[in-house]
């Protein structure tokens, strides 16, 4: 995916970074060992993607060509949620 950006921090003009908050390994640790947080935490994660200067990592850039794919739809989330409950329930019967 190929996102064009304008830098108002360092004057950057050019391919821009997708980004996250948060860190894969403690999603990954979470999903392993805690189910339900690990998939709330994936829900979080994903939810903070944005776009982000390569030069001087700046995340209030401009995009001014292409799309950061940012889809705030609850589709992801309802799947996350009943994933999790059918876990759970699992869990609590065996």
């Amino acid at each position: 995916m190929a996102i064009t950006i304008r830098c108002p921090n360092c004057g950057y003009e050019g391919k821009g970074k997708i980004t996250y908050k948060g860190s894969t390994a403690v999603g990954c640790v979470l999903l392993l060992f805690f189910v339900i947080p690990g998939l709330i935490y994936a829900v979080w994660q994903s939810s903070t993607r944005h776009a982000s200067c390569p030069q001087c990592k700046w995340e209030n850039v401009v995009v001014t060509e292409g799309s950061t794919g940012i889809d705030t739809g609850t589709g992801c989330v309802i799947i996350a949620l009943v994933a999790g409950l059918l876990f759970f329930f699992m869990y609590l019967m065996a």
